[in-house]
């Protein structure tokens, strides 16, 4: 099965319910410093997260952290891939 994903984008498994504190068994066990190290040392980079699904909320978590590690220009796509998609905007896949 093959998933759709933005052209670059890097998942990063955040959980649905908001994370207020930093829990590594809600995001695979992956920690911030991996977070920090996927976002990248420039805090002024354009950075959009978003979801497979409309609804999903996982995206939300992953902007309101990169935030709060002082990242200035975070988006959060809130239609998820398939509104990408719809857009027109270029969409890879992985397997």
């Amino acid at each position: 099965m093959a998933f759709l994903l933005v052209l670059g984008a890097v998942q990063f498994l955040f959980p649905i319910l908001e994370m207020d504190t930093r829990d590594t068994g809600q995001t695979d066990q992956k920690t911030q410093q991996e977070f920090e190290a996927l976002l990248g040392a420039d805090k002024e980079r354009r950075i959009v997260i978003y979801c497979g699904v409309v609804k999903c909320t996982r995206s939300h978590n992953g902007a309101l952290w990169a935030k709060k590690l002082g990242y200035k220009n975070v988006y959060r796509f809130s239609g998820g891939i398939y509104a990408w998609k719809g857009m027109d905007y270029p969409v890879g896949s992985k397997k």
